[in-house]
C-alpha cells in the first residue's frame, strides 16, 4: 500500500483524491503549513512517504486579490518550508513530490498551451503559482529532489462554492427574473474544463508513473464560455435570461495535452457529464 503526504487534504482536491483512492494510505498535513515546526513534526511522526501531494494554498482569485501578501506567503513561502523541510528530513532517497499549480501561469493565446508556451499569469494566483513552481525547479535542480508539477487548468466540482466560475453561473441563471438581463464579464473568453474527479486520475497517474517535470491536467478541449452558459440556461429552462457577454476581461486558457497523452494518460473531454454531475447535486437538470 502507498503512503502518500497530503497538504491540503480538506480542501476539493485533497477530499477527491482521498475518495477516489481509497486503497492509498494517506497521511494528511493538517497543521500550520507556515511553521516548519508543524511540517517536520508530521514527517518524523509519518514515517517514512512514497510520496507528498501538495495541494495547500490559497486558491480562489478573489481571495488571493483581497490579500496578495497571504497568497504569496502560503502559496510560495509555504511550498519552500515544504520542499526544505523534505530536503532536511531525507538527504537522498526523495519520496516522489506532485506540486499542484495552474493553468493561470500562462499567457491568454488562442491556440492550444503547451507546456512550453509563454507564461505570463492571467491572475495574481497564477502569479503566486509561478513563483512556487520556479522555487521547485531550483529544489529538483540543486537537490536532485523528484519532482513534478502539474498544471490543472479549469475544474468542477459539486463541493466548489459559489465564487467559481460554474455554480455562480448556476447561481445568477436560476435566481434572476423572468426576462432578466445579465451583463457578464469574461464571457468573449475560452476554457478547458474538467471535473475534479479527473484531475484526482491525473495525479495518481502521474503518481504511478514517478513523472518529474511539468505536466499540462485538462481535457484538451476549449470551450467558449458563452456556450457554456448557454447550456447551463437550457438545463435549468431559463432561456428567458438574455446573457450579455461583457468586451472585457477576456482570455484564452485552452491545454495541449500531448504530453500527458505519450505518458500513456487518456484524458476526458465530456461538458455534459460535469454539468451532470455538478447540476444533478444541487440544482435541477
Amino acid at each position: 500500500m502507498a503512503r502518500i503526504g497530503l497538504t491540503g487534504a480538506s480542501g476539493i482536491m485533497g477530499q477527491t483524491l482521498r475518495k477516489n483512492f481509497p486503497s492509498v494510505e494517506w497521511l494528511p498535513f493538517e497543521a500550520e503549513i507556515l511553521n516548519s515546526a508543524d511540517i517536520k513534526k508530521w514527517i518524523k511522526d509519518s514515517g517514512s512517504f512514497d510520496a507528498v501531494i501538495h495541494l495547500a494554498a490559497i486558491v480562489p482569485t478573489h481571495l488571493v486579490d483581497a490579500d496578495p501578501a497571504r497568497a504569496l506567503k502560503v502559496n510560495v513561502e509555504g511550498t519552500v518550508n515544504l520542499l526544505e523541510c523534505l530536503r532536511e528530513a531525507y538527504s537522498s532517497n526523495y519520496p516522489w513530490i506532485f506540486l499542484a499549480s495552474t493553468g493561470h501561469v500562462y499567457a491568454s493565446s488562442d491556440r492550444p498551451l503547451t507546456e512550453v508556451a509563454p507564461l505570463a499569469p492571467i491572475s495574481l494566483y497564477g502569479l503566486t503559482k509561478l513563483q512556487a513552481e520556479e522555487w521547485a525547479g531550483e529544489y529538483q535542480r540543486r537537490f536532485k529532489q523528484l519532482i513534478c508539477v502539474g498544471r490543472i487548468f479549469s475544474s468542477s466540482s459539486p463541493l466548489h462554492p459559489e465564487t467559481y466560475f460554474i455554480p455562480a453561473m448556476i447561481r445568477k441563471i436560476s435566481q434572476a427574473g423572468r426576462g432578466a438581463v445579465l451583463e457578464v464579464h469574461g464571457l468573449k473568453g475560452t476554457r478547458d474544463f474538467q471535473t475534479a474527479d479527473q484531475v484526482s486520475q491525473a495525479i495518481h497517474f502521474l503518481f504511478e508513473k514517478k513523472a518529474t517535470g511539468i505536466f499540462n491536467i485538462a481535457s484538451g478541449a476549449s470551450i467558449r464560455l458563452v456556450d457554456l452558459v448557454a447550456r447551463i440556461q437550457k438545463r435549468l429552462g431559463r432561456e428567458d435570461v438574455k446573457v450579455v457577454a461583457l468586451d472585457r476581461d477576456t482570455s484564452h486558457l485552452n491545454a495541449d495535452v500531448e504530453k500527458m497523452k505519450k505518458l500513456g494518460f487518456a484524458p476526458c473531454a465530456d461538458l455534459d457529464a460535469l454539468l451532470d454531475q455538478v447540476m444533478g447535486n444541487t440544482y435541477p437538470s
